[in-house]
């Protein structure tokens, strides 16, 4: 489109035949033919009127139009009032040109170099570039359109994936609320049975704390019998001394008490063991118990842990549940502007059809109109002078 309204009038000039403004118009008449429509009148090269076939034979088809004009000189009945550009003006600067005329310049503009005739430019063929105009601009405004479909359907495209992806983070999201409720079932039993432990933990270290209360209580019964041991080793003794002193009288007396001077010797070794188990028990038990408390500690503090992590799940969950609806929510909203995408793109290709069918049906009957309207006037012209 540039390259024609930036082209100069110079390449789209015609020659027609120069006439000198003496000739009549008998002669004149001679030179028309369907290819010579135009007459310039040229008087030393420069352009001084032109005679026009149309309406040159307009006046001639007059009743007494034959005797009024053949026998004078062209210059008599030319067209004076021409509209002359040089011919480095470019198609742009004449339409404003011709934008701006207020006179009749007879639909022919006159090409010149310095003010020397080169040739013409017809407005019908100034209308045959504006008609290439028309269709260089309308295929550029359907090149535009189809650029525009081309990139709503690239916008399509995009929106098209971004809705799949959509659609697989809302299944991983409905996944994931699934996960959340599963974990928070199995923290609730972890919990539950860590729960089912400490109480267990607190019985048994009530019950150690018992045991060792009642070992305790063991300890004065072993002092009472260690006592009774001794007693019964210096009646041993005592006994002794009096067999001694009864002579063989008091031999097997003698023997009696020394064999209850053994059994004090071994109920005091006896006694000594039971201190010593007892003693070994209730540290083994004090041990455990103190065992059995940091473990009551430890699970504590792991049922507290486990509660923060219940919470942190229930959050979890809320915010699985919140980013779930809202994916599915954006898959709705993707799937509608895609829809709307894709409808718009439709309708701009019908568009684009529509504009391109219409465009062609309008040059056509113009050209067909342009050439009916043509070939009428001039046999109507033929016709009349004829």
């Amino acid at each position: 489109m540039s390259s024609i309204l930036n082209s100069t009038v110079e390449n789209h000039l015609i020659v027609c035949p120069q006439i000198d403004p003496l000739i009549k118009v008998e002669k004149a008449i001679t030179l028309f033919n369907n290819d010579v429509k135009h007459l310039v009148i040229v008087e030393q090269n420069k352009p001084t009127g032109l005679l026009l076939q149309d309406r040159l034979f307009s006046k001639l088809s007059t009743r007494y139009g034959p005797f009024l004009y053949t026998q004078k000189p062209v210059e008599r009945i030319m067209h004076k009032h021409l509209m002359t550009v040089d011919k480095h003006m470019t198609i742009e600067n004449l339409l404003t040109l011709l934008e701006k005329a207020q006179y009749d310049f007879g639909e022919t503009v006159i090409i010149t170099d310095k003010d020397t005739y080169l040739g013409l430019l017809p407005m019908e063929n100034l209308f045959d570039l504006l008609t290439i105009l028309q269709h260089e601009h309308a295929n550029s405004q359907v090149a535009a359109i189809q650029e525009r479909v081309q990139e709503t359907e690239a916008v399509s495209m995009m929106v098209h994936n971004m809705t799949q992806a959509v659609s697989c983070h809302e299944v991983t999201g409905i996944n994931m609320i699934q996960v959340t409720e599963r974990s928070e079932m199995a923290l609730a039993e972890v919990m539950k049975r860590v729960q089912t432990i400490n109480q267990v933990t607190q019985q048994q270290a009530s019950q150690l704390k018992v045991m060792e209360e009642k070992i305790r209580m063991i300890a004065p019964l072993v002092a009472d019998i260690r006592k009774i041991s001794k007693q019964t080793n210096l009646l041993s003794i005592n006994a002794a001394i009096e067999a001694v002193s009864a002579g063989k009288h008091g031999t097997g007396f003698r023997v009696i008490a020394d064999e209850v001077r053994k059994l004090s010797e071994e109920v005091d070794h006896s006694v000594v063991r039971i201190e010593s188990y007892m003693n070994a028990t209730l540290e083994e038990a004090d041990n455990a118990r103190h065992t059995i408390e940091k473990g009551g500690r430890d699970i504590q503090e792991s049922l507290t842990l486990i509660q923060d992590m219940k919470t942190d799940f229930i959050r979890l969950f809320d915010s699985s549940g919140s980013l779930s609806t809202s994916l599915i929510e954006l898959t709705a909203d993707t799937q509608q502007i895609n829809a709307e995408i894709t409808l718009l793109a439709e309708h701009m290709r019908t568009m684009v059809d529509f504009v391109q069918s219409n465009l062609g049906q309008l040059f056509r009957i113009e050209s067909l109109k342009s050439k009916n309207q043509t070939g009428t006037e001039s046999t109507d012209i033929y016709q009349q002078i004829s």
